[in-house]
């Protein structure tokens, strides 16, 4: 019997290749919905400036700032849909850790594609506060009893 021609041989060929398929196809998927980085290719020296306006390509550091940098990138139209006919949220509401009892969270909150001042939020039936100009305040989250 020659060396790779039996039934077993051929079945793991295919199963290596389908693999091989499907990694392909989750690496070319995977191109299209990632951004390119920010600050040029990265072939060379530089200061990192891509020759923009300032406004970041990337997600910032602060608190939300992936929030806010994803309202940045879609484009939200000023004329309000008709409720009926969208299901996109108006209000997109981040926090930042994850929230967990007794762990102190900064809550973004972007309204209509604006950082939305001088809202009031609540954990629990408990107000922590209010956001400042940027749309975020920093508050304890309550322990509670289920």
């Amino acid at each position: 019997m020659i060396a790779g021609t039996d039934e077993a041989g051929r079945a793991v060929d295919t199963r290596q290749v389908g693999l091989v398929v499907v990694a392909i196809l989750g690496l070319a998927v995977a191109a299209l919905f990632i951004p390119a980085p920010a600050g040029g290719d990265g072939s060379g020296p530089g200061n990192g400036s891509d020759g923009t306006d300032g406004t970041p390509d990337a997600p910032s550091d602060g608190p939300g700032g992936w929030l806010l940098w994803l309202v940045d990138q879609i484009d939200i139209d000023d004329t309000p849909p008709d409720r009926a006919e969208t299901d996109e949220p108006r209000c997109v509401v981040a926090f930042d850790p994850p929230p967990e009892p007794g762990r102190t969270v900064t809550v973004s909150v972007v309204l209509d594609g604006e950082r939305a001042a001088d809202v009031p939020v609540w954990f629990e039936g408990e107000r922590i506060g209010r956001t400042d100009g940027d749309g975020t305040v920093s508050g304890e989250v309550p322990y509670v009893r289920e």
